[in-house]
């Protein structure tokens, strides 16, 4: 491993900015929208619906230990 970093000690990073994510620096979530003519909101109210028991909307499930 110390050759590894004796290796990247080398490299010329003087040009990169630095970043606080290796990756895109852009928010990846889709806005919400339609499918099929309904909200994804209102899906997500239709798929609660379905849960056998719900807490603040969340589905509650047994303890598993």
């Amino acid at each position: 491993m110390l050759e590894y970093f004796s290796l990247m000690r080398d490299i010329d990073v003087d040009a990169l900015e630095p970043t606080t994510h290796a990756f895109s620096k852009v928010n990846r979530l889709r806005k919400d929208s339609e499918v099929n003519g309904e909200r994804l909101s209102n899906m997500a109210d239709s798929l609660l619906d379905n849960a056998p028991e719900l807490e603040d909307r969340f589905i509650v499930i047994p303890n598993v230990l």
